[in-house]
């Protein structure tokens, strides 16, 4: 008879392959800030050098002080540290409330040709020491236009600015909050907002972002000569170690 043998091979391998994804729910950012946590501040160009960090108006205007032509504008700063970098804005809505008892304008807080701009600041600045002369930079970049008020206490409670807020999570460092300022800076033409100083609460600007935390991303090991682990087992030479073997297997045969 025949003298077969009988034998079989296997492997055994060890590697890492990682794939994880996370799927975040969409969150919600809300604030409303007060004149402790707030930060706003009033520019003038009749004051240049005065600081009005606590000035109840928020306001782009432009006027004649002394016969003399005078404008504001006006720059406020949320904080944004609770959402996270690289998120997606879904949505950001900023909403500024009419002063009703306006400190300018002979006492309407819209009027002329007052469209205006909401524009991200760009340059760090001090509420408590920011002024027209030291106000900081700008840029135009996906600039917000408020349309010319068709009444003389109007509200403008749905301001889309998820572009602008994208832009600050995007670049934190070149993100200082937003500027308020008229299109066409000439008299007469206000637009006077209640800033975060005013008495009354309901009146102080507010923001609301939804947005969506950045998820983890799928990652891959591959192994390689030098870092992989595998090993070929034969039943034919049982005692024997085929660690470099190049053939990855399942066998059965004579």
């Amino acid at each position: 008879m025949e003298n077969k043998k009988y034998f079989r091979f296997a492997i055994i391998f060890n590697f890492i392959l990682v794939q994880s994804s996370l799927f975040v729910d969409a969150a919600n950012f809300h604030s409303k800030p007060n004149a402790t946590v707030g930060k706003d501040a009033y520019l003038s160009s009749f004051g240049d050098t005065t600081n009005y960090g606590t000035h109840v108006e928020f306001s782009s205007d432009a006027w004649t002080c002394n016969s003399n032509p005078c404008f504001a504008r006006n720059v406020i700063e949320f904080d944004f540290s609770s959402i996270p970098a690289g998120s997606t804005i879904n949505s950001a809505t900023l909403s500024l409330f009419a002063n009703p008892f306006p400190l300018n304008g002979n006492g309407t807080a819209m009027q002329g040709a007052n469209a205006s701009l909401i524009q991200r600041v760009t340059s760090a600045w001090d509420e408590s020491t920011v002024t027209w002369v030291t106000a900081p930079t700008t840029t135009n970049q996906n600039e917000v236009t408020l349309a010319q008020s068709t009444s003389a206490f109007q509200n403008y409670p749905a301001i889309d600015v998820k572009d602008l807020v994208q832009d600050m999570v995007n670049d934190h460092v070149n993100s200082h909050g937003f500027m308020l300022r008229l299109i066409n800076e000439t008299a007469y033409a206000t637009m006077i907002f209640a800033s975060s100083d005013f008495p009354d609460s309901t009146k102080w600007p507010e923001i609301t972002i939804d947005y969506t935390p950045p998820q983890d991303t799928c990652i891959t090991f591959h192994a390689e000569e030098g870092s992989g682990k595998d090993a070929y087992l034969s039943s034919f030479e049982p005692d024997s170690n085929f660690a470099n073997h190049e053939e990855f297997s399942g066998d059965a045969w004579t």
